[in-house]
Formats: C-alpha cells, sequence, structure tokens
C-alpha cells in the first residue's frame, strides 16, 4: 500500500470515528462486546472480550479453500460495557437477524488491511443456560504483506486463543432501576 493510500485510509478512520462517536454519544449506537460466565479481560477501547473462537484447521485435501470460524457472540447474560455505568443485556428474544454477511474485523479496525473475514450466518440457538448468538464465517486471507487474516490464521495455528467481541446497534434501550427484578434470554435474571 502507498504511503498516499495509508494516509487516505487513516483520514477515513478518523472521520469514521468522529461519526460513531457522536453515534455512541447521542443514544443512537452502542458497542456491544459478548458476555460469558469466564472472568472478563479487558481490551482497548472498554470492550470485554471473553469466549473464544473456534478456527477449523486446514483442508489438506482443499487446500485452496477457505478457513472458517464458528463463534457464540453472546450468551444472552448481563456484560459491563464501557460507558454504560450498569451491567447491560441484550434481550435475545427481540433480536432480528438483519444482514447476514458482516465483516469480521481484528480489534474493531474498519480498513482493509483489518478485515479478517465474513460472518456468513448469525442466529439465536438453544444453549446451555438459555438462548445464545452463533456467528459462522470464513477467513478472507489476500497476499498482501498488511494482511491481518494471515496474522491470525498463524497465531492461532501456533496455538495462540483467539477471543472475540461483538458490535451492535440497540433498537431501544430500557434502564431498569436497582431494585426492580426483570427477566430475559430463558429466564435468566
Amino acid at each position: 500500500m502507498s504511503r498516499h493510500d495509508r494516509r487516505r485510509q487513516a483520514s477515513i478512520k478518523r472521520k469514521l470515528v468522529k461519526r460513531f462517536n457522536k453515534l455512541v454519544a447521542s443514544g443512537v449506537v452502542k458497542p456491544v462486546p459478548i458476555a460469558a460466565a469466564a472472568k472478563p479481560a479487558a481490551i482497548a477501547g472498554g470492550l470485554t472480550c471473553l469466549r473464544p473462537v473456534q478456527i477449523a484447521a486446514a483442508d489438506a485435501s482443499q487446500p485452496a479453500a477457505p478457513r472458517t470460524f464458528t463463534l457464540i457472540a453472546y450468551t444472552g447474560e448481563a456484560m459491563n460495557i464501557y460507558p454504560f455505568d450498569c451491567p447491560v443485556v441484550v434481550d435475545l428474544d427481540t433480536y432480528v437477524a438483519g444482514v447476514q454477511r458482516i465483516p469480521a474485523l481484528y480489534d474493531h479496525r474498519a480498513d482493509l488491511d483489518n478485515l479478517v473475514g465474513q460472518i456468513e450466518s448469525i442466529a439465536v440457538q438453544p444453549g446451555e443456560s438459555g438462548p445464545q448468538l452463533v456467528a459462522t464465517g470464513r477467513f478472507t486471507v489476500t497476499s498482501s504483506d498488511w494482511d491481518m487474516a494471515r496474522h491470525v490464521l498463524a497465531k492461532a495455528d501456533a496455538g495462540h486463543q483467539w477471543q472475540v467481541s461483538i458490535g451492535a446497534n440497540a433498537s431501544s434501550i430500557t434502564k431498569i432501576e436497582p431494585g426492580i427484578e426483570f427477566t430475559a434470554n430463558g429466564g435468566r435474571k
């Protein structure tokens, strides 16, 4: 990638981040990470990242076939999300599957160098303790030295266990006041 292209890409990214931050501040958009029963691991940006990604091994009989992944994007449990000062629960009973083909990005960076793959299906499925959001997709590896998909797969092949966080747009937000009980996602309180 040329120096000019990198500068242009950085400028576009700054504009997108500024626009996104305005949407978050207005309450129209909120970042939503995954949740699990494990201990949270904080990452840049204040998101919580808890569920491992299952990466399929390369198929020796089809070396040109893309590698695939499966992930539990959300378990239905309460999450600690920056900038909210209280736990956040996504009501999976009201989840509406929109666009199925969603970019899979490294560290939420919306630029070509950090495009790792593509989610090809996402659906609410039964889990151990209630409904959960499960996604499957494929890696889109290129020959570029900057291609993050190649780096992610190389680290996975070397034994690194990748984790995932998700982004989502809330159609509505209901704040539950302290002391009020509510039930969502298979009877979780």
